[in-house]
């Protein structure tokens, strides 16, 4: 049934951005922000993107999915410049079914069509994504590198190839994953987890990651 609703959501305005600002406590400044897909459902409501969008790489509507949540992104991006508040950059979460080569054709439609600065979009690909189909991913990441495009790896930690994603793949961005920050500065971190995040970190920096 979700599926069945999924088809036609698109089509029918269901889906809408919401925006998660990205703050730089260093120099105390918006640097960037990220879009996140929602989806409210006439009847059902909020349906959560851990349970739909399974369901659209399943069935293959990630592809249309991403499209338009990568115009949009870029449209309301588009619209702050406009009006005097110019985001240094917008990042978008990127499947890896849609890494094909299709893709490239579609980011580059949607640049030419929004007129967005490429160095102005970060795209984030989660660790796990890619396991199945590496070296179709790594051919459109360098692809997409070569546009002028950040490339960020999400959730890292939770993959078996993490040290190897970092060699092979030509990401800029590490974002550790949440499992190993959410106990920082509590009553339940055990030290290990500030150890952890201390070697990712200094791991990024020697690679020149941010």
């Amino acid at each position: 049934l979700l599926e069945l609703d999924l088809r036609s959501a698109l089509s029918h305005d269901q889906f809408h951005l919401v925006y998660q600002p990205i703050h730089d406590v260093q120099q105390q400044r918006l640097a960037g922000c990220e879009a996140l897909i929602r989806w409210i459902h006439p009847d059902r409501g909020f349906i959560s993107p851990a349970k739909f969008i399974p369901i659209a790489e399943e069935t293959g509507l990630i592809n249309a999915i991403g499209e338009w949540v990568l115009r949009e992104a870029c449209l309301q991006a588009q619209r702050w410049n406009r009006s005097g508040y110019e985001l240094p950059r917008i990042g978008i979460n990127v499947s890896a079914d849609q890494l094909n080569p299709g893709f490239l054709n579609v980011v580059d439609h949607v640049v030419e069509s929004t007129g967005i600065d490429t160095r102005r979009l970060k795209l984030e690909v989660t660790e796990t994504s890619i396991i199945d189909s590496p070296d179709e991913a790594t051919e459109t990441l360098f692809a997409l590198k070569q546009r002028g495009i950040e490339l960020a790896l999400d959730d890292f930690g939770t993959g078996f190839s993490s040290l190897s994603y970092l060699h092979r793949f030509p990401f800029d961005t590490i974002k550790i994953d949440r499992a190993f920050i959410k106990n920082l500065g509590t009553s339940d971190s055990d030290g290990k987890d500030e150890a952890l995040v201390k070697t990712i970190v200094g791991l990024g920096q020697n690679l020149s990651m941010t």
